[in-house]
């Protein structure tokens, strides 16, 4: 038997460190767009509005890959790309970039591998409460939905929240990641 038939040998990515965005896309801010204005959380005041720029080169990220052999590729959907508010209007745009990149994958016979959420909760979202809203699992029931719709015909190997347990401390506990909250210890 040969690794290729037990295996998947991939590359991956989080929508928000790679993608880019110039502000005509049609994203609405992240968790993330906020908490890199925050003084002194991310070296040297940096910021993804340009990132790899991902979002208007992925034609040439998924030729390299092809070059190199890749059998899968794990990416994120941006849930801000998707659904700028969270919930209700689509970003057309956001779909439409999506089904090229899962397009241009299938072209090079790659695997797409699509992750939910790598951390990056839409901002209006987390004004909500995020996460602690008792109606955040309608919000990702809504945007999970959408994804399925839109690309499960294609992809066909889903992952829901990247390092789940990393997601809340991080985020929710410790406080170093987006949005920055840090659990009040006396609670």
């Amino acid at each position: 038997m040969q690794y290729k038939d037990l295996f998947l040998f991939g590359v991956s990515s989080s929508a928000f460190q790679i993608e880019g965005d110039d502000g005509t896309q049609g994203r609405g801010l992240s968790v993330w767009d906020e908490f890199s204005l925050k003084n002194g959380v991310i070296y040297n005041g940096q910021n993804a509005s340009i990132a790899c720029d991902h979002y208007n080169r992925f034609q040439e990220d998924v030729e390299l890959m092809g070059e190199l052999g890749i059998d899968s590729y794990r990416f994120s959907t941006s849930w801000s790309r998707l659904l700028p508010n969270g919930v209700g209007d689509v970003n057309i745009k956001g779909i439409d970039f999506y089904n090229r990149l899962i397009d241009a994958l299938l072209g090079k016979n790659i695997v797409p591998c699509l992750t939910l959420y790598h951390w990056d909760l839409p901002e209006k979202l987390s004004q909500k409460g995020g996460f602690k809203n008792p109606d955040f699992p309608n919000w990702f029931s809504e945007y999970a939905d959408l994804i399925a719709k839109k690309y499960g015909d294609r992809v066909k190997t889903f992952i829901v929240f990247n390092e789940p347990i990393n997601c809340v401390h991080s985020s929710y506990v410790s406080g170093v990641f987006a949005p920055g909250e840090r659990l009040n210890e006396r609670q």
